[in-house]
């Protein structure tokens, strides 16, 4: 979904919306290590596509979830190491991840 979004100090973003988790141990985390109960999506902080093409490091791990597939992927990878992957959810996973965290 293309849309025009306001972004912090007026920026006008338009794309593909993306917010942050980290996959741990199969699980999905926030990145500050907290949690948004119950769910607003008004408190979870989205880039714009291409913020989150800069911001992203692969060579770290960090991936770009656009299906549920990709997202079971990860979480199946984050449960055999230890380290955690951060990923980048596209906003029209936003109803599967809630459920996943309820």
């Amino acid at each position: 979904m293309h849309m025009q979004t306001t972004g912090p100090g007026g920026a006008i973003w338009l794309g593909e919306r993306y917010f942050s988790m980290v996959a741990l141990g199969g699980n999905l985390l926030f990145p500050a290590g907290g949690s948004i109960a119950p769910w607003d999506a008004k408190a979870m902080f989205y880039c714009d596509s291409a913020v989150v093409d800069h911001m992203m490091e692969p060579e770290k791990g960090d991936r770009k979830i656009t299906t549920e597939g990709e997202l079971e992927h990860v979480l199946a990878v984050s449960q055999k190491g230890d380290a955690s992957i951060r990923i980048w959810i596209h906003e029209d996973l936003e109803d599967l991840i809630k459920q996943l965290m309820d």
